[in-house]
């Protein structure tokens, strides 16, 4: 489980379970007694999607995101890729539906944006590569 951040995750074999952050206390307590691991949050998805959000960023604050996708095995190219995927549905998503989130988007904001584009069957590759990525350490 990973409670550090936002939206709770509980993650199981292939799949996350989404959690609603009010419920973080007694996701925590329920992971001590039944000796579930807690693990730190995945920026992955909130790296990527850092261009989307109500905010300017520094040049650095670019590089380092960047360097921190790298690390977990990213490609500036694949970065790319999936910035260019994504990009359409993720300013709709959080600027004309007026979110003006400018804090953090995530794995649960692509896929909500996302959703809204594809069909069953591009979704269900869609999320397949989403939760890849969002587990890519």
């Amino acid at each position: 489980m990973s409670v550090d951040f936002g939206v709770c995750k509980v993650y199981i074999e292939s799949d996350i379970i989404f959690v609603s952050s009010e419920h973080k206390e007694r996701l925590k307590q329920f992971a001590e007694s039944n000796n579930i691991r807690l693990i730190p949050q995945s920026w992955n998805w909130d790296w990527i999607l850092e261009p989307y959000l109500d905010t300017e960023f520094t040049k650095e604050n670019e590089e380092r995101c960047l360097a921190r996708l790298i690390e977990n095995g990213f490609s500036l190219t694949e970065i790319d890729d999936i910035r260019n995927e994504v990009k359409e549905q993720m300013y709709t998503y959080n600027f004309d539906t007026m979110l003006w989130d400018w804090c953090s988007l995530g794995l649960s904001d692509v896929l909500s944006a996302m959703r809204a584009k594809y069909s069953q069957d591009e979704f269900k590759e869609f999320y397949k590569r989403a939760l890849e990525i969002e587990k890519r350490t």
